[in-house]
């Protein structure tokens, strides 16, 4: 039957009007039955259902792994030591020179981390080990002082108003002007590199973990003295930019790690900034099964459950790529698909690796006999490396 010119039917198939025909047999097999159809839409049905489950799966599980992880008791120990540091009657804010900073060493820091009170001397006689700064937290080691300095700049005079005199100044904390000269009576100051710490970024420069060290004692009375001689010697002067005291904290009931850095900034122009950075970690994020309660079981195997579900993915991501890989990297969707799987990576890696940092650290043993151990808690991925001792 002839139509409109354009087409032919000839025993039901539908064939171009030039006469070229293919067989039969070809063409007969290339149409797709209802049944067929329908089994094949069942099918992709299907198989989308089963990637919606999966990734549904994967939520709930990566959402669970967070929640486990998070704790109440770390802001708390967070908010404590935080109060302790910066009382409302002493505020950090009252730092606006050297001279109050030792006094606030004086006034606030040592009676916070050194008090004597009937809670210490329970928390002592229950064990002597670790200095307890109240009935459940201990200091981890002891207190480092650490500043960084700048050198004495020549010709510091504003041109060409002032061209005529000439003005030395400290400058700015910058990597070219940072002081690496001993200084103080006997040249008793000396500079010290910290190869496990990482850069601090404030609000008046970026700092390196290098500077000059002072170590406090344990005793209270041998700390307060160490300050007023610091203060003598002139530790602190106007070449100082930045003054850090960093300790580390453990809570004896719920296992819990706080790393404490109380910065002051000095600017060149008379300016200060004053911070407290806390960091807190729990015993899981330290070792596998932290301390091994179900909790902390459930935790670890539900980080093991998000990476499972990473690899089928990169799995399935590879597969589309080897089918259309012309087409692959044009589809937005598969770039963050990516994005995400290698995050989840690089996190799971940093994780391991905490681990393994942490075993061989072996945390708390030598602060066990000896209280004056330094212990540096990288806060890049909140490992524990012991670095020097008093």
């Amino acid at each position: 039957m002839t139509g409109d010119g354009k087409r032919d039917v000839k025993q039901g198939i539908m064939v171009p009007y030039d006469g070229q025909l293919a067989e039969a047999d070809d063409e007969t097999s290339s149409i797709e039955t209802p049944n067929a159809k329908r089994e094949r839409i069942r099918g992709e049905n299907i198989s989308l259902c089963g990637s919606i489950t999966e990734f549904f799966l994967f939520l709930l599980t990566f959402s669970l792994a967070m929640l486990v992880n998070q704790s109440v008791a770390t802001s708390r120990l967070s908010d404590h030591i935080r109060m302790k540091l910066n009382p409302t009657v002493h505020p950090i804010t009252r730092i606006t020179d050297v001279n109050t900073l030792y006094d606030y060493l004086e006034e606030v820091f040592i009676p916070a981390i050194y008090q004597n009170t009937t809670d210490i001397q329970l928390a002592e006689s229950i064990s002597p080990h670790l200095r307890p700064i109240d009935i459940a937290n201990r200091l981890l080691g002891t207190v480092r002082l650490r500043q960084v300095r700048v050198n004495l700049q020549e010709n510091c005079q504003v041109l060409p108003l002032f061209e005529q005199y000439t003005v030395s100044c400290y400058p700015n904390y910058a990597p070219g002007t940072g002081s690496t000269t001993a200084f103080g009576p006997q040249q008793r100051f000396t500079y010290s590199e910290d190869v496990s710490g990482i850069d601090y970024e404030g609000s008046l420069g970026a700092y390196t973990p290098h500077g000059f060290m002072q170590l406090l004692p344990s005793n209270a009375t041998q700390a307060s003295q160490q300050i007023q001689q610091l203060r003598i010697d002139g530790f602190l002067d106007a070449a100082t930019r930045a003054f850090f005291a960093e300790f580390n904290i453990w809570n004896s009931n719920v296992g819990l790690y706080a790393v404490v850095n109380f910065v002051v900034e000095f600017g060149a122009s008379g300016g200060t900034a004053q911070e407290i950075e806390i960091t807190t970690m729990t015993e899981r994020v330290l070792t596998v099964g932290g301390l091994g309660t179900g909790m902390d079981w459930f935790a670890f195997v539900l980080l093991i459950l998000v990476m499972v579900f990473v690899v089928q993915f990169i799995i399935e991501e590879v597969q589309e790529l080897y089918q259309s890989w012309r087409t692959y990297f044009f589809d937005a969707w598969n770039l963050l698909d990516w994005a995400n799987m290698i995050l989840l990576l690089v996190g799971f890696t940093m994780r391991m690796l905490l681990f393994s940092d942490a075993a061989n650290a072996n945390v708390g043993i030598e602060q066990l006999s000896n209280k004056a151990f330094w212990l540096v808690v990288q806060r890049t991925r909140c490992a524990t490396i012991p670095q020097a001792q008093a």
